[in-house]
């Protein structure tokens, strides 16, 4: 049987040429043409990083190069389920993520001007042994993909630890219901472009204030650049930028100052009100100084899903996620429900 790591490989090969037959599509999809109205764009799916550990930081969400227009308001209400195992152990660290995690998140937006969105979003988190071990066993299995030592423990329980002796580090989160994650305050100015145009440029910071499990109260800033390219019936939505990582003195010997984030995702719009829409999301590492495991690569996750809206300004989206590639930080399963709705 082959190992895990060069199964890891042969995927990551496999990915390096599916981009790069779809290059060239990619480019002539959004080659200059004729000036013409844009549908408007639904995408990108608003997903992020689920790893418990990033998650003590602050993780990008995607996010649309578009605001809201000037003088609206929009609700947005996220859920994030995800099934996680991450196992590792050497002659100085040791290292067991065996739950499922839920994440919410409760986004309120403002258009404060034709060009400046104001907002702030509040997350929580739930997590517990969880019941999708043997499903995701039984998926890895049905198609070929590692699995990680998950065969090794019994389904449906609960760790969450990481011991290092060098440097010395003794991580250890309890289980956690509807516990508080973050706050964010964020601005977002759009700098060229508009919804109704082919093209969207924008500028976003946030601050956040982390809250419990680990030294609640430590604050990060990110910056970003979102765009977005449209030519119907096709809009590519890409995203770059960093972040600062403020570590709680547990994690401060193995946790970088700062990391970088990217977003790069396609959507199809299948009618007026729904679209299809693929995407990478992904970070640098933040954290290093362990063998070569899971934690000492970087995380990037894979999403396919639909984002949808109402005549009445409803918004809706589903979509499902998986780590690529598969010996990386990015957890295994991850399901993504969201729900909007401007006013």
């Amino acid at each position: 049987m082959r190992s895990r790591r060069t199964m890891g490989r042969g995927l990551h090969r496999r990915l390096e040429t599916l981009t790069t037959a779809l290059l060239p599509w990619a480019v002539l999809i959004f080659l200059p043409g004729p000036v013409r109205a844009q549908s408007s764009s639904l995408g990108p799916l608003g997903t992020s990083t689920q790893n418990p550990l990033y998650r003590l930081f602050y993780v990008p969400e995607a996010e649309s190069a578009d605001i809201v227009d000037a003088g609206d308001y929009r609700i947005e209400l996220s859920t994030s389920y995800s099934n996680i195992f991450e196992f590792s152990q050497s002659a100085v660290h040791d290292e067991l993520f065996d739950l499922e995690e839920m994440t919410t998140g409760l986004v309120l937006r403002w258009g404060a001007g034709p060009s400046l969105e104001l907002g702030g979003r509040l997350g929580l988190v739930t997590t517990w042994g969880g019941f999708l071990d043997s499903f995701i066993s039984g998926f890895h299995g049905a198609f070929g993909f590692p699995n990680g030592g998950r065969e090794l423990v019994p389904n449906g329980q609960y760790h969450l630890y990481l011991d290092d002796s060098s440097p010395p580090v003794h991580l250890r989160i309890d289980r956690r219901t509807l516990d508080p994650e973050d706050l964010r305050i964020f601005a977002k100015w759009r700098f060229s472009g508009s919804a109704a145009e082919d093209h969207a440029l924008s500028l976003r910071a946030t601050v956040r204030r982390s809250a419990g499990p680990v030294q609640a109260g430590r604050m990060d800033g990110a910056v970003a650049l979102l765009g977005r390219l449209s030519r119907d019936p096709f809009h590519l939505h890409l995203a770059a930028g960093a972040t600062t990582l403020n570590a709680p003195d547990v994690l401060a010997p193995v946790v970088s100052d700062a990391a970088a984030f990217f977003t790069f995702g396609l959507e199809a719009k299948l009618g007026e009100r729904i679209s299809l829409v693929g995407q990478f999301v992904g970070e640098s590492r933040y954290v290093g100084g362990f063998p070569a495991t899971e934690l000492s690569r970087m995380p990037v996750s894979l999403t396919f899903g639909f984002e949808g809206r109402t005549a009445s300004r409803w918004g809706w989206g589903l979509s499902f996620a998986e780590d690529v590639p598969p010996n990386s930080p990015s957890v295994d399963f991850t399901v993504d429900l969201d729900i909007s709705k401007t006013f």
